[in-house]
């Protein structure tokens, strides 16, 4: 019988700035104010490459069904 392989990390999956838009039904422009409130954290890879963690999309998204923003 072979041994159980080691879990292997899973990467975060990364937005940019626009598809975290369409997963938001929101604009770009209304992204980066999200990131500038604090309510979104960006991710920068480079000098131009900004990314938002899926997950922290998720963790907005439920903290609006909550606060019925």
């Amino acid at each position: 019988m072979p041994k159980p392989q080691p879990e292997q990390p899973v990467a975060e999956q990364m937005l940019t700035i626009p598809e975290t838009g369409i997963r938001l039904a929101v604009s770009p422009r209304k992204v980066w104010a999200l990131i500038a409130a604090g309510e979104l954290t960006p991710y920068r890879f480079g000098a131009r490459a900004t990314r938002v963690s899926e997950r922290d999309v998720a963790r907005y998204i439920a903290s609006a069904r909550q606060e019925g923003r």
